[in-house]
């Protein structure tokens, strides 16, 4: 329904999709692969879009991203083919695609991907391509995503937008048919010292080699050099083999390498392997990887790199930019990798999917240590025991696993951010992903974890633990770094850091953890959350009016790249210093007056109703003193007033505005309400305004009391329906009657609301204030239900039978719509858990 509003709006005011993309000055990144001999055209640059929901069209720079107000797409360009020449075969490489997408050439099927930030390669049948020729390209990309079987899930509040489109690049392939297809290779230490390598060799079907008959077996050469940076040869070793048409052959190569020295992050070591295969004197294929050495190990508690103990400085670092989105340049790369090493940092942690392969590069050059983190962000564990969820993420990881393995600084693959592995799923979902470290023995495994609990029995490596608690975590057993560091700001509040959301609390906390880290040995690093503040996919309560309510506020720097005062502590603290000397500030709590003055207001108006009409005192005592009788005067007709029953209904919707507009307010820095809040209020447009709202006492009070009166008086309304359905002597004033008297114990939320947000900042009165805000609508309920007995009569019980249907079949409508469409319950109860300490 939503979309279908969407699509309208935009079709009424011809809106177009608005696409995001670095500066036209900005270079692209290398073209893929790094093969010697065979063809590549860049399919970058200008691509038409036509939106198949409206049928609005238009034209746009590929790679780039759209971040509304569309789901779907449709890009497409024609493109003229050279002439490949005999024995090779064509494909497409895509570098990435959000979310999934559908690929044709010339009309027909190539192919699909559902992993939004991975490279993926598609074959081209020689019969769909037209050398020579025009061919067309057309790629259906849907950026839709599913509260339950996707990967990610559906955006939750302070996940990352879900941006669309073809957003890294696009390019044409062209290889020989005999070619070396992969390579794998490990560094051997020891007496004689080099690489173990295996080398994947692949034959299509071929029309000819050089002047050997393609009836028996290829016979070939496979030779592999060593070559430092300066280009001298380390080692070179060669083998012979042959291989028969359509066959795949791995080989393995011994090549003895002395001198080499290992990769780290002081020491970005690199080399060049360099692959080649002949024919006879002929090459064939030549392939070129730049790759460096070092060696991970794990002793108990402590994480070794090179032999020696590895402190973690690292930085979760989120691939989005405020110009261009997700289709980062490289140029926007390169400044914040440089900016995070000269901080002092020796890892990112590159969060919510995988990193472009030109980063992964970046990182190797300059020494940044690597985490990429599968896009399973705070699933509820039994969202991962989904049939059809573990799939998705062993697709995901094992393509993460293969584009990148054998990369220096990738130390680790994440299995995603907030598992519960104290929950038997979370746990199963962890070892369900384990045999893929198979892929490659010098990768480990970690996780970002709520807690210890089922950490030994994950088979991880390494732990990440969220910093959720004011103590640090005990000592596991594991190699641990302390994630998560940093807390949300105000973007604006430049006070001291006794203000608690202000950018100089942040900096504060940041500065307190790491120095306590210092003296706990067993604890393998830092990790701060974030590198950058991020577009968020939902508004959030947290964010006052004036400012971006999609604009999640964590960062040391700012979106825009404005360095925050956390920044100045992790490049103090990161280079071995005590940090800043921070200013302290006052703080004084948030009490609005809005508050007892509204209550203060109300009470005045009851006190003076009852004093200038001794009828309605009577009355409004007698509901108390002897309900059963007043309310069978009220069903006789001896007692009812109408200007009595709006008064106290009107005054109840204004307690009611009160009260509710004040635990609001003072439960708009709750990260747990605002996660909470964004399961209920589904439609980005609501949460938005009740976050507006949530900001402005007086504005919430007055709206709050006006959904009040309409809900009262549509209740009304329906007692009055279901009273004509039993033929029940009673009109619309005294449904009225009923329901107002009834209710009148929420008076009592005049003093209550008054005063509530004074009562929640009390520790020893939390317990009784929330008691009270629950006894009072059930003895109202209570009051209600004695009244309907008395105006029903005889037919009360089917009365309340037909409610109670009428009631519980509305609820479990409104129930399985949002279990089935947004998992409700499952991420209550993860949230609860998860965000147990509030902010």
């Amino acid at each position: 329904m939503k979309l279908l509003l969407l699509l309208l709006i935009c079709q009424v005011l011809g809106a177009t999709p608005r696409f995001l993309q670095p500066p036209a000055s900005d270079s692209r990144w290398h073209l893929p692969g790094d093969s010697l001999d065979y063809l590549q055209l860049a399919l970058n640059g200008n691509w038409s879009w036509h939106d198949p929901a409206d049928g609005s069209s238009g034209s746009c720079t590929v790679p780039s991203c759209f971040p509304e107000p569309t789901e779907e797409l449709v890009f497409s360009r024609d493109f003229i083919l050279p002439d490949p020449g005999a024995n090779r075969e064509s494909s497409l490489w895509f570098g990435a695609m959000n979310h999934t997408c559908r690929v044709y050439l010339n009309g027909e099927f190539l192919g699909s991907h559902a992993n939004g930030s991975t490279s993926f390669e598609l074959p081209i049948p020689e019969s769909l391509l037209k050398p020579l020729d025009s061919n067309r390209l057309e790629i259906q990309v849907e950026r839709g995503l599913s509260s339950k079987i996707s990967l990610p899930l559906k955006v939750q509040s302070w996940d990352p937008y879900n941006y669309g489109g073809i957003y890294r690049e696009v390019v044409l392939l062209q290889r020989p048919r005999v070619r070396i297809e992969d390579l794998n290779w490990n560094l051997v230490s020891g007496n004689r010292p080099g690489l173990e390598l295996n080398a994947l060799l692949r034959s299509l079907e071929l029309v000819k080699i050089g002047q050997d008959s393609l009836a028996g077996p290829l016979p070939l050469e496979l030779q592999a050099r060593l070559l430092d940076q300066d280009g001298t040869e380390m080692g070179r070793v060669t083998v012979q083999t042959r291989l028969n048409r359509q066959e795949n052959r791995a080989v393995p190569l011994s090549l003895g390498a002395a001198g080499i020295e290992n990769w780290s992050p002081e020491s970005p070591r690199l080399y060049t392997l360099e692959v080649s295969l002949f024919q006879g004197t002929e090459l064939l294929h030549r392939v070129r990887r730049t790759t460096g050495f070092r060696e991970l190990q794990v002793q108990g508690s402590r994480l070794l790199l090179n032999g020696a103990d590895l402190e973690v400085r690292g930085i979760r670092y989120l691939s989005q930019h405020p110009v261009s989105g997700s289709a980062m340049s490289v140029r926007q790369y390169s400044q914040d990798m440089e900016t995070i090493k000269n901080l002092g940092a020796n890892l990112v942690l590159l969060a919510a999917g995988a990193g472009h392969p030109g980063l992964i590069e970046l990182c190797n050059r300059i020494g940044l240590l690597v985490i990429e983190e599968l896009p399973a962000c705070q699933v509820p564990p039994p969202l991962l025991a989904q049939d059809g969820f573990l799939p998705l993420a062993r697709s995901y990881l094992q393509e993460i696993i293969l584009r990148d393995r054998n990369q220096p600084c990738l130390l680790a693959v994440s299995l995603g951010s907030g598992l519960d592995l104290g929950d038997s799923r979370g746990l199963d979902f962890v070892t369900g992903l384990q045999d893929l470290r198979a892929l490659d023995h010098s990768l480990l495994f970690t996780g970002s974890v709520l807690g210890l609990e089922g950490a030994q029995a994950s088979g991880l490596d390494l732990l990440l633990v969220e910093d959720r608690e004011p103590e640090l975590p005990a000592d596991p057993g594991l190699p641990m770094i302390l994630a998560g560091i940093g807390l949300p700001v105000e973007p604006e509040n430049q006070e001291g850091y006794a203000n608690p959301w202000s950018s100089l609390r942040q900096a504060r906390h940041i500065q307190q953890r790491l120095l306590e880290l210092r003296e706990r040995s067993d604890i393998d690093g830092a990790l701060i959350d974030s590198y950058a503040d991020w577009r968020g996919g939902r508004p959030l309560l947290w964010v006052p009016p004036g400012s971006d309510a999609y604009n999640c506020p964590r960062g040391i720097v700012t979106a825009d790249r404005v360095t925050r005062a956390a920044f100045n502590e992790v490049r103090s603290l990161f280079g071995n210093g005590t940090g800043t000397t921070l200013t302290r500030g006052e703080f004084q709590p948030d009490r609005p007056l809005e508050y007892p003055m509204a209550g203060f207001l109300l009470l005045i108006l009851l006190l003076v109703g009852l004093k200038q009409n001794k009828v309605f005192a009577q009355n409004l005592k007698r509901s108390f003193v002897h309900s059963h009788g007043f309310f069978s005067d009220v069903q006789d007709n001896r007692v009812y007033q109408l200007g009595q029953s709006f008064f106290i209904g009107l005054l109840i919707c204004g307690a009611s505005g009160v009260l509710f507009s004040s635990l609001l307010y003072d439960m708009r820095k709750s990260l747990l309400v605002d996660h909470l809040l964004g399961q209920i209020l589904v439609f980005n447009e609501l949460k938005e305004w009740v976050s507006a709202l949530a900001w402005q006492p007086v504005v919430s009070m007055l709206t709050l009391a006006a959904v009040t009166l309409a809900l009262g008086l549509a209740a009304t309304v329906g007692l009055r329906i279901l009273g004509l359905l039993f033929n029940a002597r009673f009109s619309f004033g005294q449904a009225l009657t009923f329901m107002a008297f009834a209710c009148a114990p929420l008076l009592f939320c005049i003093v209550l609301g008054s005063l509530l947000f004074r009562l929640l900042q009390i520790p020893s009165l939390l317990l009784p204030t929330l008691i009270t805000a629950l006894l009072l609508p059930t003895w109202s309920i209570l009051r209600l239900v004695k009244s309907l007995r008395i105006a029903f009569g005889s037919s009360f019980l089917w009365a309340a039978l037909l409610i109670a249907v009428v009631l519980s079949v509305l609820l479990a409508l409104v129930f399985a719509y949002y279990e089935n469409s947004h998992s409700l319950l499952e991420y209550w109860n993860y949230y609860s858990r998860a965000y147990r300490g509030g902010v």
